[in-house]
Order: structure tokens, then sequence, then C-alpha cells
């Protein structure tokens, strides 16, 4: 009878911490807000180059270095957004470069407002085994996703890099657009989410296919 007693006892202080316990709350469940690459329609302020123009790149005293510059109002406002610095180096000059270049070939993208773009960061050698670390614009392919969730950084002056030579003496295959790609760069502002499709497939010749924005 004891042991019955004391059963019934142990349950009941058992069933009795079970009840002063408190379950734990479910994680919150985080939404983002999602376009893709080359979305357009309703709701898009969209901009199409049929026939895109090559940078106008001007060359130094020695025609060695040579720098071009484009421009892009994605909003449609009547002012520049979004500007982008070819540099490049004349091959046929090549023999006039004493040390390293300076500046290194590349291709920047920057704003003077409030602008942003997806970040990519990766490792370029510098030399005697070392390497930096270099921000990028990073590539999307058409129909990828753009979301809120995304690693978002500014593109206010000096901007992101697109591709860019290495130091060591690498090729400009360095950065998500230098080994000739064609694609989208994404794009923020002020809560409103667009993109930009720009031809490297030939990166001393980028071309700015077209680009949209919300509006």
């Amino acid at each position: 009878m004891r042991i019955v007693i004391l059963s019934i006892i142990v349950l009941a202080l058992i069933m009795s911490c079970k009840k002063d316990q408190v379950e734990p709350e479910p994680e919150p469940q985080v939404t983002f807000y999602t376009i893709t690459a080359g979305q357009s329609g309703a709701g898009f302020s969209v901009t199409t180059n049929t026939n895109p123009n090559s940078f106008n790149v001007n060359y130094d005293s020695l025609n060695l270095y040579g720098v071009g510059y484009d421009s892009i109002d994605i909003n449609l406002d009547g002012s520049f957004d979004l500007f982008f610095e070819l540099n490049v180096i004349n091959p046929d000059s090549m023999h006039l470069i004493t040390g390293v270049p300076n500046p290194m070939p590349s291709l920047m993208v920057y704003s003077y407002d409030s602008f942003e773009s997806i970040l990519l960061e990766d490792a370029v050698p510098i030399g005697m085994g070392g390497y930096n670390y270099y921000e990028y614009a990073d590539t999307l392919a058409s129909g990828m996703v753009i979301s809120s969730g995304d690693n978002w950084k500014s593109l206010i002056t000096p901007g992101l890099a697109m591709w860019l030579e290495a130091p060591a003496g690498g090729s400009q295959n360095n950065g998500p657009w230098g080994g000739g790609y064609d694609g989208y760069m994404a794009v923020r502002f002020n809560g409103k989410y667009g993109w930009v499709h720009i031809d490297c497939t030939n990166s001393n010749d980028p071309l700015i296919m077209g680009y949209a924005i919300e509006n």
C-alpha cells in the first residue's frame, strides 16, 4: 500500500513539474522582400538600350593610360544616379610602363546618392604570396532572386569594383565581371529594388544593355 501511495506522489510531482515547464517560443520566421534580375512590367521603370554605346575612352599624352565614363538615370528623374569608370592600358604602349601600373586597369561603379548593390568580397593576389580583399558589385544571372536579405553595400564614391587587374601582375579576371560575364547588377535605392544589365563579355568594352527600378 505504501508503495502505491509513494508511486502516486512521485507521479503527481512529475506531472506538476511538466506543467511548470515553459515551452520555448518558436523562432520568428523572417520574410524577405524579393524581385528577380531582369524583372520588368507593371510597377517598374525600365530602359532598354537596343544599340548600347561603348565607353568613350580618352588616353593620356603618352597614349598609355585611358579612362572612360558612362552614367545612367535609373529612376528616370532627370539626374544621373550610377556612374561607371573604366581604366585601361593601351597594349601598344605597354613598353612605357615602369614598375606597377598606376592606375591599375579596372571597372568601377559608384554613386553620389544612397544607392546600394549586393557586395561580394574576394581575395586578390598582390605578390610574394600575399592577398588583399577587395569589394565588388556581385553578378546575377537573369531570373536570379534579388532579396532584401542580401549583403548590401553603399555605392557612394569610391563605390565598388566590378573587375580589376591584380597588382601582382595577374589578369583582369579578378572580380565577378572580369571573366567575360554578361549579367545583372542588383540595385537598391530608398527601399526600391532594381537591376542593371551589363555585358562585360569584353572586359575592356563594357556595354550597358538596360536597367530598371521599382516605381
